[in-house]
């Protein structure tokens, strides 16, 4: 190649990098105003967003509502398969997430399934917020509340509570459901994934890590409590083996954690 075509290329490749980058803080915005604009009280959400560089192409046609309802299922189970390739004891976590505060019920949306528990009112609940979204371009965008009952309502008051516990299982949970959903559409392109910590802007608040001290919930002694955590983000390679998604939610999910000083395992 010559040397102009060689500039050229480099650009193209770096221009596509940016969009790409760009939708994805695109999903991350518009999930977080849905969220802020339905939560009640402060909160801490995860929200996490995977997105082909190559979409699915709009005249491919949709999946069907039990495919997607399949796809929810199938993630499910694999979630648990990449926690226990992660952690030595992933039932200390709890249940998951998403078959535990959804009815894998999806509805449709904007060119995509929506599974939440709270956009529909005669679906309301006091429980653990949570949305997943799988758009029909092979995106999914996944939002869990990290604040919910994250210490006993006996605990003294902390500032705004980070349930690490939830975080952890809502990335392996997300990864899995990414991964299902990319092998059903038969997507062979690279997944950019992007999860951040969204607090209402301006809320002022230290972000306090509770993590799992036998057990019980307890606020992580040693641990930060910084204002704000910046985005972290990971990907997954087209045709990746078994181990991939647990790589791609470790990184996701330390990237984070290492900012309260704290890691997946306990030290």
């Amino acid at each position: 190649m010559a040397e102009h075509q060689i500039a050229l290329a480099y650009r193209d490749r770096f221009a596509r990098q940016d969009a790409a980058e760009a939708a994805l803080e695109q999903h991350v915005q518009h999930t977080t105003n849905l969220l802020f604009g339905e939560s009640e009280g402060e909160r801490a959400w995860l929200v996490v967003a995977a997105r082909p560089t190559r979409p699915i192409p709009r005249m491919v046609p949709a999946l069907t509502r039990s495919e997607a309802q399949e796809v929810m299922f199938r993630g499910s189970k694999r979630a648990e398969d990449l926690l226990a390739s992660a952690l030595p004891m992933p039932r200390l976590l709890g249940p998951r997430l998403f078959p535990e505060f959804l009815d894998n019920n999806p509805r449709k949306g904007l060119r995509r399934w929506v599974d939440t528990n709270i956009l529909v009112p005669a679906r309301a609940t006091r429980r653990r917020g949570v949305l997943v979204e799988l758009h029909h371009d092979g995106t999914v965008v996944t939002a869990v509340d990290l604040s919910h009952h994250a210490l006993p309502r006996s605990h003294p008051a902390v500032a705004l509570p980070v349930s690490c516990p939830v975080l952890i299982s809502a990335v392996f949970e997300t990864i899995a459901l990414v991964h299902e959903y990319r092998l059903t559409l038969r997507a062979d392109t690279p997944i950019e994934l992007r999860a951040a910590l969204q607090t209402q802007s301006g809320h002022g608040h230290r972000l306090t890590p509770v993590v799992l001290d036998h057990g019980h919930p307890e606020v992580a002694e040693w641990g930060r409590q910084p204002r704000t955590v910046q985005p972290t983000h990971s990907d997954l390679a087209p045709f990746a083996n078994d181990h991939a998604p647990v790589a791609s939610a470790t990184e996701l999910a330390e990237g984070l954690l290492h900012q309260f000083g704290l890691d997946i395992l306990p030290a």
